[in-house]
């Protein structure tokens, strides 16, 4: 997998966290988490992951 691929669902879950879509940003942010835990956006994730 490419390493953009991480920055990237890190963004879709920014852009889905700002148009207020609470699920779909967790979403994106749990695959990052999920699929790449050592990447610094799997941190960022967890950091602005909805309550």
């Amino acid at each position: 997998k490419s390493t953009k691929y991480p920055d990237a669902l890190f963004k879709r879950g920014a852009a889905f966290l700002k148009l207020g879509n609470k699920n779909a940003a967790k979403l994106s942010f749990q695959e990052v988490i999920t699929k790449f835990p050592t990447s610094p956006f799997a941190q960022r994730a967890k950091s602005m992951m909805p309550k």
